[in-house]
């Protein structure tokens, strides 16, 4: 589908682009995901769940903290990215991760209880 539109030389927005990362990521087409994450302009915390969640598919534990940190640096983690990401550390058994982010976590007010 991503090919297609962009072969008609159209120009996605930001929820069609979100859409594609998401289902090339249920479809386990992870790089191509990754692909379509790098020509959006403008990704949202969606966008990067969805990768988050390919991280976690691959057993990527570093490059899911990846994608926390470059939310921190925008300014747009949120209780949903951190859950994001510490599920990724837990389906990986990663204990030295979980709880580094669980600690982020509740020291930037992001424990959802």
């Amino acid at each position: 589908l991503y090919e297609a539109i962009v072969a008609s030389g159209l120009e996605p927005d930001d929820a069609v682009y979100g859409q594609l990362i998401k289902f090339a990521v249920q479809a386990g087409r992870l790089d191509l995901a990754r692909h379509i994450f790098k020509q959006s302009r403008n990704p949202d915390v969606q966008n990067y769940m969805s990768l988050m969640r390919a991280c976690g598919q691959e057993g990527n534990v570093p490059g899911a903290l990846a994608m926390l940190r470059d939310l921190r640096a925008r300014g747009q983690a949120d209780t949903a990215a951190y859950n994001s990401a510490l599920d990724v550390c837990v389906s990986c058994n990663d204990k030295e991760s979980t709880a580094r982010v669980f600690s982020e976590m509740r020291d930037s007010g992001h424990v959802d209880t």
